[in-house]
């Protein structure tokens, strides 16, 4: 392959922004007033355990609209590719589309749900939890690896979506470690509560310290902020993003290639994502029969098949249930009418086989 360059552009792209702080700091508020900004175009907001959204929509000039989902991964997964197919980074007059996920650290929970569920479907925990129901079932790497997908296939969407990306998150102290993973006497630190590749793959990361203040805290800019970073200021999001770091005008896209490495692990950690996918949509169990052949036959025996099956079992009493309520509802109202089934062996002959 020969070897192609070109030159850069000198153009930013609508960055992602992270806001995050503790508690009741104003990251939904701060984000909801940007809405309202008459420089911000059509915004979509995806409320992920936080229940902001409605409330917020009545804020003076607030702007947007909230996707619906029922918080589980599939449908917000299925949003967001629906969203970045679909809405264009910038609308006919140049003013940049804006996302809001509200907020990452709902998300990261709900991926670390998944993996211990994960991990406490597999046969050696279930038999450690045979012994010891209150046994601690650590979560092994296959699922923390497949956590991690699951966060890069909401998150690289947006990251390379060409319009403006807001993503709240909560920001804390917490007790300092040392290499070893001993605390540190009367040493804190502060951690963001999200997936540790958040801060990495933000352009800018604002730290909400009360409603109405806000701390440039670090961004990716060819401008010179050094007067501006680490600064309490009573900024708006919009004052921050137009002002401060100048953004609007010509802006570029995101030229973002992301490495992929394919191997035999990553094609089965793909495979039961697609599996798991379609076990939760199966409504008959014919089709929750066949994926469990295919899961056997393609994963083997292992964790990544264990977690299947769990699923199919799980999937399988769902469908079953009202059919089972239907069956007992039908026999309480012939009881009620003085009728009986009739007897399945009533007209059974000896020399045949009884029916099946």
């Amino acid at each position: 392959m020969a070897l192609r360059t070109r030159k850069p552009t000198g153009l930013a792209p609508w960055p992602l922004l992270v806001i995050e702080g503790q508690e009741k700091s104003g990251k939904s508020f701060s984000t909801a007033l940007l809405t309202g900004d008459q420089r911000i175009g059509t915004t979509y907001w995806f409320d992920i355990g936080e229940g902001a959204a409605d409330q917020y929509g009545v804020l003076p000039g607030a702007r947007y609209e909230v996707v619906e989902h029922d918080g589980s991964y599939r449908q917000l997964k299925a949003a967001v590719d629906e969203l970045v197919k679909t809405v264009p980074g910038t609308g006919e007059d140049g003013r940049p589309n804006l996302v809001v996920l509200d907020s990452a650290t709902a998300l990261w929970a709900l991926l670390k749900d998944e993996a211990q569920a994960a991990a406490r479907a597999s046969a050696a925990a279930r038999r450690a939890l045979e012994r010891d129901p209150n046994a601690e079932v650590p979560i092994t790497m296959d699922k923390w690896n497949r956590a991690a997908n699951r966060w890069r296939g909401i998150i690289d969407p947006l990251i390379q979506w060409p319009g403006l990306v807001v993503v709240t998150a909560r920001g804390k102290e917490v007790a300092a470690l040392d290499d070893a993973g001993r605390p540190i006497p009367n040493a804190k630190t502060y951690t963001i509560e999200a997936h540790k590749t958040l801060v990495f793959d933000a352009d800018v990361i604002v730290r909400a310290v009360r409603p109405g203040v806000v701390r440039l805290t670090g961004a990716r800019s060819a401008h010179d902020l050094r007067e501006h970073l680490d600064r309490d200021a009573n900024w708006s999001l919009a004052a921050l993003l137009f002002d401060v770091l100048r953004l609007g005008g010509r802006m570029g896209t995101r030229d973002l290639k992301v490495a992929q490495v394919e191997t035999a692990e990553t094609e089965r950690v793909e495979l039961v994502t697609a599996l798991l996918a379609q076990v939760e949509a199966s409504t008959e169990e014919a089709a929750l029969r066949a994926l469990w052949k295919t899961a056997a036959e393609q994963l083997g025996d292992g964790e990544l098949f264990e977690q299947v099956k769990a699923a199919i079992l799980a999937r399988r009493e769902v469908i079953k249930a009202p059919a089972a309520k239907a069956t007992v509802a039908q026999k309480a109202r012939k009881a009620a009418a003085g009728e009986t089934d009739p007897d399945p062996l009533a007209n059974y002959q000896p020399d045949q086989p009884a029916a099946a």
